[in-house]
């Protein structure tokens, strides 16, 4: 199914019968990735006055409840409300999901205290388009990133340059497959999240961060149109669906 999606007044032809999937999705019954000490998320079937709601216990339905926290367990998107006082939601700042994208490939830098990150001059190698969101993929690229646990592993994150580069773009969405913008132990700090939501001037409620994405070997870095799914829940981090389509030659 072709579509022609417009955006600031340019066209852009894309297939909807071939979505590029960057999500990981919310497994409830194998291991997720895991961090910030969430261990893992459950779904068991709900129970009534000693009655299990399972076809396997022999109702005529499955009814599960399950458990999860959505910055801990797989492929999320946040708002401003991750870290402000007000605990705004996410599931309404994106009225229209459709926007111009530009996926990059990053090996993060070591640095001698044994910290890898992701680098101001790094991005600015990289980036070759306008757009309004930056998808960032880690490299090593492993498969295992869509069940690692990254609890106590000091994962990659990045400089506050990098961050305040980003905002000076002007991106309004930035994904990446890593746990946190920032360092997982920072003393609370979160500075990189401060940076790219403007605390310190005015709150920008329109931007969003994805994180625990996982963009498969076979997409190429380039320019796409991100359609960014979100769970319609009130709370200020929801389980996403971020996925890629290629835009047609103009």
């Amino acid at each position: 199914m072709k579509a022609v999606i417009t955006i600031a007044d340019i066209d852009y032809e894309i297939d909807l019968d071939k979505p590029l999937e960057i999500g990981i999705p919310l497994n409830l019954f194998h291991k997720n990735p895991s961090c910030f000490y969430a261990g893992q998320p459950t779904a068991y079937p709900m129970i009534y006055e000693g009655y299990v709601c399972s076809k396997e216990a022999g109702a005529p339905v499955n009814f599960y409840e399950m458990k999860f926290v959505p910055h801990g367990h797989g492929t999320h998107t946040e708002c401003v409300g991750h870290i402000s006082s007000d605990f705004e939601k996410v599931n309404n700042k994106i009225n229209n999901p459709f926007f111009v994208s530009e996926l990059i490939s990053i090996k993060p830098k070591l640095l001698e205290n044994g910290d890898h990150v992701i680098t101001k001059d790094q991005l600015n190698e990289r980036i070759r388009h306008e757009s309004s969101a930056l998808i960032i993929r880690t490299m090593p690229n492993f498969i295992n990133k869509i069940n690692k646990s990254y609890t106590e592993t000091n994962p990659p994150y990045l400089t506050e340059d990098a961050m305040r580069f980003i905002v000076d773009k002007k991106y309004k969405h930035l994904l990446l497959d890593l746990p946190s913008v920032d360092k997982e132990k920072d003393d609370g700090l979160v500075m990189n999240h401060k940076i790219f939501w403007d605390v310190e001037q005015q709150l920008r409620q329109e931007k969003t961060i994805s994180e625990l994405i996982f963009v498969p070997d076979n997409i190429v870095d380039g320019k796409y149109i991100l359609q960014l799914n979100i769970s319609n829940i009130v709370l200020d981090a929801v389980p996403s669906r971020p996925v890629l389509f290629q835009i047609k030659s103009q």
